[in-house]
Order: structure tokens, then C-alpha cells, then sequence
């Protein structure tokens, strides 16, 4: 029975030390931390989002800008021309004063 006892005392002990290990893994940072990794994650999503979208906008108006500069430029070089071109018409003048 001394040994049993012994025995179960040892299982004890071994048992004890394996709680504080634990316990002290749960105060350890990154136990600490690891409550805030999916809260990263959202926010970094979040603002992957955002930037994506501000990008997006952004190229978007670059885009339109170009685009307007290029007609521009089109209309200008057709108004040019008006002087040479005899099958030029007037409602062709208007339109490339107007088109923007």
C-alpha cells in the first residue's frame, strides 16, 4: 500500500508541475496576444479594402482625366483643319466646340 500511495503522490506532484506550466504559458504574451490576431486580421482586411477602393477612384479619375485631355486635343487638331478642309461643315465646327 506504501508504494501505491507513493505512487499516487508522484502522479500528484507530476500533475501540479504540469498546471503551473500551463498557467504560466497562459500569462506568457503571446497567449496575451493571441485574443488580438483575428482583430488584426479584421483590420487589416479592412483597410486592404479601403485602399483598394481609394486606388480604384483614384485611377478612375486619372483615367477620365486622359481621356478628356486626349478629346481635347482630337477637337483642337479638327478645328485646325477647319480653315483647309472643304468638306468640313459648320454643325462639325459646333460640335467639336461643344464636345468635351
Amino acid at each position: 500500500m506504501d508504494f501505491d500511495e507513493n505512487l499516487f503522490k508522484q502522479a500528484e506532484y507530476e500533475k501540479l508541475k504540469l498546471e503551473i506550466q500551463n498557467l504560466k504559458r497562459q500569462n506568457s504574451l503571446v497567449i496575451k496576444f493571441s485574443s488580438y490576431v483575428p482583430l488584426l486580421t479584421v483590420l487589416i482586411a479592412v483597410f486592404g479594402f479601403w485602399f483598394g477602393v481609394v486606388r480604384f477612384l483614384s485611377d478612375k479619375k486619372i483615367e477620365r482625366s486622359i481621356r478628356i485631355d486626349n478629346q481635347l486635343q482630337t477637337n483642337i487638331n479638327r478645328l485646325i483643319e477647319f480653315p483647309i478642309d472643304d468638306n468640313f461643315s459648320i454643325s462639325e465646327v459646333l460640335f467639336h466646340i461643344t464636345d468635351q
